[in-house]
């Protein structure tokens, strides 16, 4: 059993008001992720029948000495009806549930992290209080409804079909080449097709996320006290890489990248007051057992590590998809002169 991780120092109480936000948010996106779980339940339960009797068939052909490949399934009558009514379900999930459901989400999620702007600022100058503007939801509403990318969140969800697709077929023919029954094979397959629910989950989780993201930073912007940020990571749940960017300074006018399902927060800071300390995540995993460093960082990157091949402010690169845009990733093996 691991050592428990050394306590740090008492937040300031700016950084404490937005670690208390950062937590009704996560409670929130539990409540969302368990919603949306159970409606997918559902369209696994419709599927239920028609994929039973297809890992059947296919199974009672293995057995009889065929080789099943994925060009022999596709042509498959009850393939071909699975896949359409498959298409026919997501796109329903996806453009009559998820996609409302996560607009809602954004539109919750943009109005908490407003609130926990107006708190931040309000706790960073403490006692002696201060007036500044402060926005409305109106303020981030052309966000609602759309990707990062200005994609339609419906149809960003409805590339969940493909992958549940994917999961299902690959399902099918893996539990056919290792010889399981068709009980088995049947229930993998409904698992396989469950990639499309992570996708789902993946885009929901993401894009409430930068909601909130955005509802702080444009709170911050037109607060009129606010001469930029800087980022609070939940160490606890961080990658290697927002572990070391943890503190990192922003300009007013800059975005708050994260990742996706990122759970990074900004810290605002304000006119007239120095900024917070706190302990960073470089200074956390510092702090952490070797047991526990080598957990988080795999043990050639330990090694390498411990053996002075690069230092910890290294681990930190960022990366650019046109979905999720700028976002911190762990630098490679490459990148920090290892080679592989």
């Amino acid at each position: 059993m691991l050592p428990p991780i050394p306590r740090a120092r008492p937040d300031p109480e700016v950084i404490r008001v937005l670690k208390e936000y950062r937590a009704a948010l996560d409670a929130k996106e539990a409540g969302l992720m368990v919603e949306m779980a159970d409606q997918w339940l559902l369209i696994e339960k419709r599927m239920d029948a028609d994929i039973a009797l297809l890992a059947r068939e296919m199974a009672d052909r293995a057995a009889s000495g065929k080789v099943i490949t994925e060009q022999m399934v596709w042509r498959e009558e009850r393939y071909k009806i699975i896949k359409n009514r498959m298409e026919e379900e997501i796109s329903k999930f996806a453009t009559g549930y998820a996609a409302q459901a996560t607009a809602i989400a954004q539109e919750q999620y943009a109005l908490l992290g407003i609130d926990a702007a107006q708190a931040a600022i309000n706790a960073s100058y403490g006692p002696m209080g201060t007036y500044f503007n402060r926005i409305n939801v109106n303020a981030v509403q052309s966000m609602i409804g759309f990707a990062g990318d200005g994609t339609p969140l419906n149809k960003l969800l409805m590339k969940s079909y493909p992958d549940a697709v994917d999961g299902l077929m690959n399902a099918l023919i893996n539990g056919l080449a290792r010889g399981k029954g068709s009980a088995q094979i049947a229930a993998d397959m409904v698992e396989g097709s469950a990639m499309g629910l992570e996708r789902a989950l993946l885009i929901a989780r993401t894009e409430a996320a930068r909601a909130y993201r955005t509802g702080s930073t444009e709170q911050y912007r037109e607060s009129g006290v606010v001469d930029g940020f800087m980022r609070l990571v939940k160490k606890e749940t961080a990658c290697l890489a927002c572990l070391m960017l943890d503190g990192q300074r922003f300009e007013s006018a800059d975005e708050l990248t994260d990742h996706p399902r990122g759970k990074c927060t900004a810290v605002p800071v304000v006119q007239g007051v120095k900024p917070p300390v706190w302990e960073t995540g470089k200074q956390y995993f510092n702090k952490l057992s070797a047991d526990q460093q080598r957990d988080l960082m795999g043990d050639e990157k330990y090694a390498a590590w411990k053996d002075g091949q690069f230092k910890l402010d290294n681990l930190a690169q960022m990366t650019h998809s046109k979905v999720w845009g700028d976002s911190p990733r762990v630098a490679t093996f490459a990148e920090l002169g290892m080679g592989g």
